[in-house]
C-alpha cells in the first residue's frame, strides 16, 4: 500500500480531530461524518440499484456520503467510515490505485480506534462476537482489526475474496485457507479458524495459540 499503518491510523486520528470527537470515546461513523460534513451530509439512496452499499457524492460545493436503504446498524458504521476515509483521501490528493483499500483500512482505526480496541483485546481474546457488539461492525471487520493493531497474521475468508493480515505469510497460502474454510480443523492444526455469525461462510483464520 502506498501508506504505511501509522499513516492511516494518522488520517483516522485527523477525522476525530477535525470532528472534535474524543478517539477513545467513538461516537460512530455517522455522528463523524455529520459533525465534519453537515448534519444532512449521510443521506439513503432514492434508487435502490445503486453500486455497492455507499458513495461519496459532490453536491456543490459539499461532500455528502448517500447510504443504501435498510442497511444494518453495523454496515451502515463501516461504509459510513469507508467513506469518510476516501473524503480524507481526496483532500489530501491522494489518487493512488490501492485508495479503497486504504478507505477500508481509515474505516477500521475509525470504528475500532487502536487504544480501546487494544485493550478490549487483552481483556476478551479473539471473541469476534463480542468484539463486534461493542463496536457495532461487522465480525471480520474485528477479525482483520485484530491482525492491524496487534501485528498478529489473522485472514479473511469470505465466498469472494481473501483479506490478509500477515505481512510475512505465516499463515497457509490463499488456495489452502479456501480448502481449510471448508473443513472441521483439529484441535492439534497449526491454524485456528473462527466462522463469523454474521455473514455466510466467512471465516477468520489466526495461528493456534
Amino acid at each position: 500500500m502506498g501508506l504505511d499503518a501509522s499513516e492511516i491510523e494518522g488520517i483516522a486520528k485527523g477525522i476525530y480531530g477535525e470532528a472534535r470527537e474524543d478517539v477513545d470515546d467513538p461516537p460512530g461513523t455517522v455522528a463523524l461524518a455529520r459533525r465534519i460534513l453537515g448534519d444532512d451530509a449521510v443521506r439513503p439512496a432514492f434508487i435502490d440499484n445503486m453500486v455497492g452499499d455507499a458513495m461519496l457524492v459532490r453536491e456543490w460545493d459539499r461532500w455528502i456520503i448517500v447510504v443504501r436503504r435498510r442497511l444494518t446498524f453495523e454496515r451502515l458504521n463501516w461504509v459510513v467510515g469507508h467513506e469518510l476515509g476516501e473524503w480524507a483521501l481526496r483532500k489530501e490528493g491522494y489518487e493512488e490505485d490501492d485508495r479503497e483499500t486504504i478507505a477500508n483500512g481509515v474505516a477500521g482505526a475509525l470504528v475500532m480506534p487502536q487504544t480501546i480496541f487494544a485493550r478490549m483485546f487483552r481483556a476478551n481474546g479473539f471473541d469476534l462476537s463480542w468484539m463486534a457488539a461493542e463496536f457495532i461492525v461487522p465480525e471480520g471487520a474485528v477479525a482483520l482489526r485484530v491482525g492491524e493493531v496487534t501485528g498478529q497474521p489473522v485472514a479473511l475468508v469470505t465466498p469472494k475474496r481473501i483479506h490478509r493480515r500477515d505481512d510475512h505469510n505465516e499463515l497457509p497460502a490463499n488456495d489452502d485457507l479456501r480448502r481449510l474454510s471448508r473443513q472441521t480443523l483439529d484441535a492439534w492444526h497449526p491454524v485456528t479458524a473462527v466462522r463469523c455469525r454474521d455473514a455466510a461462510n466467512t471465516y477468520a483464520f489466526r495461528l493456534s495459540a
